[in-house]
């Protein structure tokens, strides 16, 4: 009997740090960067503990309101190097990533015909995986208002590497009467970042929110290729 009710108390224990989580919600709408086509919507949910960040759902919708793909980004032991796993339930296309250490094991899969590829590297000097980045730039934050550059190793599961980049402020503007701050981020290589085209981000000043990305998307077209972007946020 003791047992039995020290059991229903870890439960209700467990259960009550489950709803003490507080959550946040805002939206992205994706067009084309070409042409202005709407292509998908994405949904964050955000899960925050005592001030942290735990976690985040991200549902992806077409323009009918299905659901086409889903990811869970985990912050939890590292804001910059999160855990995170893509799944689109088109074409079975999986990309994530998975940080134990100094190590990140990366999976990935085009598609359901194909096998799940692993691969283990040892995370290089500012290793930033995913929904990460913010975090990065909100590490950095005065320092690249400042005008400085900041370098960063950006990682690809579909490439199982890391990769080096630059982030940057091109200028301060006004957006709907808001302070904003916009930013580049590209190759940090002179020669390479000719043939690579840079992302480019807006940033609300005051909120530090992400309020518009322009550059490739994680998600594929009908050919199986990335979407080229421009989405907008409501999270400001």
């Amino acid at each position: 009997m003791k047992l039995y009710k020290l059991s229903i108390l870890v439960f209700l224990c467990a259960l009550q740090g489950l709803f003490a989580l507080e959550t946040k919600k805002f939206n992205g709408e994706a067009f084309d960067l070409k042409t202005g086509k709407r292509l998908y919507y994405d949904h964050h949910e955000e899960f925050w503990e005592n001030g942290k960040h735990i976690y985040s759902i991200i549902q992806y919708k077409d323009t009918n309101g299905k659901v086409f793909a889903k990811k869970r980004i985990v912050f939890q032991k590292n804001a910059v190097r999160a855990d995170f796993k893509l799944e689109d339930f088109r074409d079975g296309y999986i990309e994530g990533a998975e940080v134990n250490g100094n190590q990140i094991k990366f999976i990935y899969r085009k598609n359901e015909k194909e096998d799940i590829k692993e691969a283990v590297i040892t995370a290089p000097n500012n290793a930033v995986l995913d929904g990460g980045f913010d975090y990065f730039v909100l590490e950095n934050w005065d320092s690249i208002l400042s005008g400085n550059k900041k370098i960063l190793n950006l990682c690809a599961p579909s490439q199982q590497d890391c990769f080096k980049f630059v982030v940057y402020k091109t200028s301060e503007s006004k957006r709907k009467g808001f302070d904003v701050v916009n930013m580049k981020v590209e190759l940090n290589n002179p020669i390479l970042a000719v043939f690579v085209k840079p992302i480019l981000l807006v940033y609300a000043k005051d909120t530090k929110k992400l309020l518009q990305y322009d550059g490739i998307s994680n998600i594929n077209n009908e050919d199986g290729k990335s979407h080229v972007v421009r989405i907008t946020y409501d999270n400001n």
